[in-house]
């Protein structure tokens, strides 16, 4: 870890410590938005730290908004920071500076791939998003048309003309919308050219995906040997049992496989030759993600599930983010298809220029 994430991991641990505790979770759960932690993300500098420096913002990359993303996950903070440091992202490799123009700061984005969008001859979009994250209560919609090889991005506003929402959630009660465009006519200079395909944007969706599930993995795999260590039974600690300790390690050996896989990932993200890698990263954290929930729940017991406890909001997300996105049995698919692709001659090859010891441009 450098200085410039070593210090952003700090803030954020302070801001999430103080603000996300499990009461504005179960806020969260009943569907009333997290005001006092976003506001303290946006006055850290946080939300804007993908925007370009030039406007504001930091100027980070994907790899740094992937770290920003799993620690702020690690809390289980029911806040659309994924969303909406990619979305800033996306904005700008399309031209933009911010996603939200000429608003306050601290604007909630969210993004959605539209792949139903019917745009009209006058500019205007009609059609339906299912399971589009936070849309209830985002101030901007970033909305991907594919086009061929590229896209076009759309930015409205959520309280334009013509849009309507209906509330939806995941599992861990996360709102999942759905948002219905009728005729919303949308500006000129809110429609730019991506120079990325919708498969390229789908593989960024599911390495921030990834990243918040291993940052819940990590949370839970440390509070489950927490409570090893300090929960007693039959005369010592449940951590001194050996099956309860193959538990916990087959959980860490999960975790590890997943960490290497995302960091990998978040590294190789700006390289579209490496794109395979935000495959993996997802496919694997996924696999890892209903192993580590199982096992943190055999660990704990009872007391794993109530609402009061730590654990079962990280669990809820694990269990819900390892199908968004795409899950292990889509990305796995979609590898297995390219390698297949390869063939026999040019398959170690084509493994030598994707893996990250390859270098850059390899």
């Amino acid at each position: 870890m450098n200085e410039t994430l070593s210090a952003i991991s700090e803030t954020l641990r302070s801001i999430l410590a103080t603000n996300c505790d499990a009461k504005t979770i179960r806020e969260a759960d009943g569907g009333q938005w997290s005001a006092a932690l976003w506001q303290a993300l946006e006055e850290a500098g946080v939300l804007q730290s993908t925007v370009p420096e030039d406007a504001g913002g930091l100027g980070l990359g994907l790899d740094e908004a992937a770290f920003i993303t799993r620690v702020v996950a690690g809390y289980a903070a029911p806040v659309p920071v994924a969303e909406t440091l990619l979305g800033n992202w996306l904005w700008h490799q399309a031209g933009g500076a911010a996603a939200a123009p000429d608003a306050p700061t601290g604007q909630r984005v969210t993004l959605q791939i539209a792949c139903g969008l019917a745009p009209a001859a006058n500019g205007s979009l009609t059609g339906t998003l299912h399971r589009v994250p936070w849309a209830r209560h985002a101030d901007t919609l970033l909305l991907v048309v594919p086009d061929g090889t590229t896209c076009q991005i759309v930015r409205m506003a959520r309280a334009s003309d013509g849009v309507r929402i209906e509330n939806a959630a995941n599992l861990a009660d996360e709102p999942r919308d759905t948002v219905t465009l009728a005729g919303v006519k949308v500006p000129a200079h809110d429609t730019r050219t991506l120079p990325l395909s919708a498969d390229d944007v789908s593989a960024m969706l599911a390495l921030m995906r990834a990243a918040q599930i291993v940052g819940a993995m990590e949370a839970a795999v440390a509070i489950s040997v927490g409570y090893a260590n300090e929960r007693v039974q039959f005369g010592r600690p449940l951590g001194k049992f050996q099956a309860i300790q193959s538990h916990l390690a087959g959980m860490a050996e999960q975790l590890a496989a997943a960490t290497v896989a995302l960091e990998q990932a978040a590294a190789s993200a700006h390289d579209p030759s490496r794109r395979p890698l935000l495959w993996m990263a997802k496919a694997l954290a996924s696999e890892s993600a209903g192993h580590i929930a199982a096992v943190s729940h055999q660990v704990h017991g009872a007391i794993g599930f109530t609402r009061e406890y730590r654990l079962q909001p990280l669990t809820r997300r694990l269990w819900s983010w390892r199908e968004e996105c795409g899950n292990e049995a889509y990305w796995y698919g979609k590898l297995g298809g390219l390698v297949m692709r390869q063939g026999a001659d040019e398959l170690w090859p084509w493994l030598t220029r994707v893996s990250p010891s390859a270098g850059p441009g390899a």
